[in-house]
């Protein structure tokens, strides 16, 4: 970017701000937020009435953020690169043929990021209020790496199959659908919805696991595939519409069916189960969603005809906007050519653990990038999830989500408690952690396909406290900071986080000893020798081996940590060792910054 570009950047978001200051002095928030959004930003959710200001996303918080030039900076960012990427797709750059799943210029904008992010994180420091220092790119590197993921998340789908496969429904029954709807290819289809029946002589309490697939409709991809396998131009294809779009259709569907499923009235019984998804990408950029759900075998029939009804939902059905255009869907996608066979598949396992087997696939491609159309074209798999994280990054997109699970965050929690408790209940579940055993974990925690709110161990979180005021500390947009503090088990509070943690970035410590160094030149009191000098790389090195890096920040103008309030509840102290395994995952809730 050249220099004249810069400065019209910076103009503009300086402009914005202050043309959204000028609007809410003359108008109301719901005027400026839709002039906002003509901008091509996305404006988050606001309450109708104020309650309480210091809530996220609250309507106040709502006009600082339009008023904030940092934040139109980073909306425009987000805009410029989606942007970008959308004329790449429009012209045809993304493709099998030329680069799959992303442009080459949003994978070397990737590359390029977290080359300067990974800069960032070598020069940053993890500080805790009980002096202990690491570094954040030591502490990342070994949280963070791809088959932790992949692991994690093996441990949690092997643990939903086994809970089902204790009372799957008998071979016999699945032994009578048609072949092409359990092991065929294609799968089933809206006409296969009545072989379903089937299941109304079955157990009604037993499991049932089906695998649905679901696409988009036509308008959102640029090709269309010939019967030789050669790409053709859509003339369907909408210009207006990218992968994003195409997300917000998935999840409105999926939204739709999960809100029909839970419906309960007087003659319709909500319909129970639970499961995970999946985002694999077509070679267009396109996102498609793989469903693993398992439900009850009563409810079978009726779930599979409900998801069809809204992913085959015309435009009366959509949510609407003020104006009444519809904003998820048209008419047309409902009686779209083919839609009824390909809009959405799918399958009845013949086994609980044949739904994690089928799925493997996509859970390897999507956190690993292996897939084997990929490796038989030769192409290595690190180039595949580059390009599938590049495209992730661009277009928001989150690979993977589960369904009525419990909390996953409850479960790491629970990892890191690593003494025996007192409450029978913590004891059980914290064993059934560290023994990796999910489906137990789950059985202990309210079960499967229980709601969230019912369940007994919950996260805990309190408001982080101001290290200068000892109140609530807010964020630069004035919303109170929330931070994960243990757990709730049963009502009663269990602290596991005992320790404060602070980002301390090297360049932002040495710009401030400067400034330091050109204001004060008395260093008898400090405990560093010397704490200021013309070295300043020097006295950080040095502060780093004496472990002293904390008190060097506080010298240079950094409060980072209010005294320790005394504590008000009385459980055992998990073991607090130095080793990077105790850190907790940091939260942008969980950083005080220091501007």
């Amino acid at each position: 970017m050249t220099l004249a570009s810069g400065d019209k950047r910076l103009e503009a978001k300086h402009r914005l701000a202050h043309t959204a200051a000028k609007m809410l002095q003359i108008a109301d928030l719901d005027t400026t937020a839709a002039w906002a959004r003509g901008q091509g930003v996305r404006v988050p959710a606001y309450p109708k009435e104020e309650t309480d200001p210091h809530k996220p996303n609250s309507q106040a918080a709502v006009k600082s953020r339009l008023c904030s030039v940092e934040w139109w900076d980073a909306q425009r960012t987000k805009k410029h690169r989606r942007d970008a990427e959308a004329a790449q797709i429009r012209a045809g750059n993304v493709s099998k043929e030329a680069s799959p799943y992303a442009s080459q210029e949003a994978v070397d904008n990737y590359q390029y990021r977290q080359t300067l992010l990974d800069a960032w994180k070598k020069n940053t420091w993890l500080i805790s209020n009980e002096g202990d220092e690491h570094s954040l790119d030591d502490a990342d590197r070994e949280h963070t790496a791809a088959f932790i993921k992949f692991a994690e998340f093996m441990v949690r789908v092997n643990g939903m199959s086994a809970i089902a496969s204790d009372d799957y429904v008998s071979a016999d029954i699945v032994d009578a659908l048609p072949e092409h709807m359990t092991t065929g290819k294609r799968g089933g289809a809206l006409a296969d919805i009545q072989e379903l029946t089937v299941f109304e002589s079955a157990d009604p309490e037993s499991w049932v696991g089906v695998f649905f697939t679901l696409t988009t409709p036509s308008r959102f991809h640029r090709y269309s595939t010939r019967n030789n396998g050669k790409l053709k131009l859509n003339d369907k294809y909408d210009a207006s519409k990218t992968p994003a779009d195409a997300r917000d259709w998935l999840q409105e569907t999926w939204k739709l069916t999960q809100t029909t499923w839970k419906r309960k009235t007087k003659h319709i019984r909500p319909i129970d189960g639970y499961g995970f998804r999946m985002d694999e990408t077509h070679h267009d950029g396109v996102s498609h969603y793989h469903y693993a759900i398992w439900v009850k075998a009563k409810d079978a029939q009726r779930a599979v005809e409900i998801f069809y009804n809204k992913a085959l939902r015309g435009a009366h059905t959509d949510r609407l906007t003020k104006k009444g255009e519809c904003v998820y869907g048209l008419a047309r996608d409902a009686t779209e050519r083919g839609a009824t066979e390909r809009r959405l598949s799918f399958k009845i396992m013949t086994s609980a653990a044949g739904m994690v087997s089928y799925m493997v696939k996509y859970i390897t491609k999507g956190l690993t990038g292996a897939d084997w159309d990929d490796l038989q074209a030769g192409v290595p798999s690190d180039q595949t999830i580059i390009k599938i994280m590049a495209r992730k990054s661009v277009w928001g997109l989150r690979q993977y989500a589960f369904w009525n699970a419990p909390s996953v965050m409850a479960w790491r929690e629970l990892r890191r408690i690593t003494d025996v408790q007192e409450n029978p209940l913590l004891e059980s579940a914290r064993q059934a952690a560290h023994g990796k055993d999910w489906k137990a974990y789950t059985e202990i925690n309210g079960g499967a396909a229980c709601s969230a709110r019912n369940r007994p161990i919950r996260m805990m979180r309190e408001s982080k406290q101001d290290a200068e005021t000892a109140t609530d500390a807010h964020n630069q947009y004035g919303e109170v900071i929330n931070q994960v503090r243990g757990l709730l088990v049963d009502g009663a509070e269990i602290r596991t986080r005992l320790k404060d943690w602070y980002l301390l970035n090297i360049g932002s410590l040495n710009k401030l000893l400067v400034q330091k160094f050109l204001r004060e030149s008395d260093t008898k009191k400090s405990d560093l020798a010397p704490t200021f000098s013309d070295d300043i790389q020097g006295v950080i090195d040095q502060a780093k081996t004496q472990g002293k890096l904390h008190k060097l920040a506080e010298r240079a103008g950094i409060v980072m940590f209010s005294p320790p309030p005394l504590p008000l509840w009385a459980v055992h102290r998990p073991s607090d060792s130095d080793s990077l395994e105790q850190l907790p995952t940091l939260k942008k809730s969980e950083v005080m910054r220091h501007e």
